[in-house]
């Protein structure tokens, strides 16, 4: 893997550093480097634990993450979706976040934001029936009903 312009060490100056610290110390040839104590450490870490491979560069991206798709939770996150259990009780069960719970029903195509599209997602609706408002204009709708209550809009 090639080193990126910033970098304070390669994978040479890690064994340069390995043998420094052999020398004269740990904090002395941290600073001899130009690099922390703890980066110096972790060095020292992983030569005595994987050998020469341990100072190779390595990817800074995770080997695993926490919200990795696990087969039985993602069944039971499904399951209690087409219950039609709603996305943040859901989160709350399976102890993940809103935004993961979200994420996986999209995938699984379960995450809609209407009742009526989810049902024919999950087949409870004929294949032609019409999952979006009925209204032809849902805010005039609204308007008429305020205006019938004796509120108007513009009224304070």
């Amino acid at each position: 893997m090639n080193s990126h312009k910033n970098a304070r060490t390669t994978c040479e100056g890690r064994k340069l550093l390995i043998a420094r610290i052999a020398q004269i110390g740990l904090k002395p040839a941290a600073e001899a480097a130009g690099i922390g104590v703890r980066t110096a450490r972790k060095s020292l870490k992983r030569f005595e634990g994987e050998g020469e491979a341990g100072l190779w560069d390595r990817r800074s991206r995770p080997r695993k993450t926490r919200a990795s798709w696990d087969a039985s939770l993602l069944a039971r996150v499904a399951g209690l979706r087409r219950q039609r259990t709603p996305m943040r009780p859901v989160a709350l069960l399976v102890g993940r976040s809103l935004a993961t719970i979200s994420r996986w029903l999209a995938n699984l195509g379960l995450y809609c934001n209407s009742t009526a599209s989810l049902l024919h997602r999950l087949g409870h609706l004929p294949t032609g029936a019409d999952c979006r408002s009925q209204r032809s204009n849902p805010r005039s709708e609204r308007r008429v009903s305020i205006v019938e209550s004796g509120i108007s809009p513009t009224s304070k």
